[in-house]
């Protein structure tokens, strides 16, 4: 009995901005960058009160 060849496929990779509109591209970087901006002012939030509590927030989370 003849053994099958296994092969491997060619995958394509495509850029992301390849693959969905411009518009749609653009507006998900926007949105990342957003988000990008908003956790850290909430990180920096988080240190600043835990300068400021009189509990840990380690003590908090358990």
């Amino acid at each position: 009995m003849r053994q099958k060849e296994l092969t491997i496929p060619e995958i394509k990779i495509w850029p992301v901005e390849e693959m969905v509109h411009e518009d749609e591209f653009t507006d998900r970087v926007e949105l990342l960058c957003e988000l990008g901006r908003l956790l850290t002012l909430f990180l920096r939030g988080l240190d600043f009160l835990s300068r400021y509590l009189p509990i840990s927030l380690k003590d908090i989370a358990g």
